[in-house]
């Protein structure tokens, strides 16, 4: 990602429309989680790719422990700030080399393999780096169709479709507890707006994460914490702007 956007996100991500509606989006995924588990929080939960930290409050409730990793300097400066217990700064491919094979009952991915070149590999280490049992909760920008600045900017080789994302993690012998897509309300304005940017020079607009006015966040916050309300509630979209799935390792090491 462009380092200029990392700075971007550390002073929009309390209130930016997008990351308050992720982060909802999460916090539901890691109660229900908890929950199965009679209540009880995560021993560790490692937020992979973790960025500026955006997402450590929210782990942090539902985990005892919390590590960041995170292989740009300038972001992982930004996340020694928050609250976790540890901040690596390291890529998936440098994990194995820190000798922590099976040790995650959490991992957090959230908006990073589109970032990975070689993603079959990097859920492959992921596979290994998680305990028997141990939950994944990863999301994706989707559709090849919505491609925009951001991804430009955020230097990412691909979106996703969830049958893509899904057959992916199968095949490292991950298994898949839910899906869905999200974001669905806003897809066709996204849509119509990146067609529209498309047709711009990047110079002139150098993030999506800078054109919200305070209004616009306000009413496009509510529209997207509406749609987190849904699908708390059971619903599951057939498209979207971002896909979800929550997968889990179930090898044994017997």
């Amino acid at each position: 990602m462009e380092a200029s956007e990392y700075i971007v996100e550390e002073r929009i991500e309390r209130d930016h429309w997008w990351f308050v509606g992720r982060r909802a989006l999460l916090s539901h995924v890691l109660e229900t989680l908890c929950a199965e588990r009679g209540g009880d929080r995560f021993v560790s939960a490692y937020d992979i790719g973790c960025g500026v930290g955006n997402h450590q409050a929210v782990i942090s409730r539902y985990a005892l422990r919390t590590v960041g990793i995170e292989s740009n300097t300038q972001a992982a400066a930004f996340a020694r700030t928050k609250a976790y217990d540890e901040v690596l700064e390291e890529d998936v491919d440098g994990l194995s080399s820190r000798g922590l094979g099976k040790t995650a009952d959490l991992v957090v991915l959230m908006d990073v393999l589109e970032h990975i070149e070689d993603d079959a590999s990097a859920v492959r280490q992921l596979m290994d780096f998680l305990k028997p049992g141990g939950k994944l909760v990863m999301t994706v920008p989707a559709f090849a169709s919505l491609w925009g600045i951001q991804d430009e900017v955020g230097h990412h080789h691909r979106r996703y479709r969830l049958p893509q994302l899904k057959r992916l993690l199968e095949a490292s012998g991950l298994r898949i507890r839910t899906s869905t897509y999200f974001n669905t309300f806003l897809f066709l304005p996204i849509y119509a707006a990146r067609q529209v940017t498309k047709s711009l020079t990047t110079k002139r607009i150098a993030s999506e994460n800078s054109l919200t006015g305070p209004i616009a966040n306000a009413i496009l916050r509510s529209i997207f914490l509406f749609e987190v309300w849904c699908i708390r509630h059971g619903a599951r979209f057939p498209f979207g702007v971002s896909a979800l799935v929550v997968a889990e390792r179930i090898e044994s090491d017997v």
